[in-house]
């Protein structure tokens, strides 16, 4: 899931069961009411297991083109 710098959850990818391998997230920077964020700093949180078994958050910053 991607969140705002303030905890809001802005896009939920995957909510289920998907098997073991390796996976590339790609993000258009539309939230899940399907509108363009604001530029600013989100995060990614990854999440594995009911118990949340592994996790992991990165920090990235969305900046919007002026095209």
């Amino acid at each position: 899931a991607i969140y705002d710098v303030v905890g809001r959850q802005v896009k939920l990818f995957e909510d289920g069961i998907i098997g073991p391998g390796q996976y590339t997230l790609m993000w258009n920077g539309i939230d899940d009411k399907n509108r363009k964020v604001s530029s600013g700093v989100y995060f990614c949180r990854f999440v594995t297991g009911d118990q949340e078994e592994y996790h992991e958050t990165k920090k990235f910053i969305m900046i919007k083109s002026s095209r």
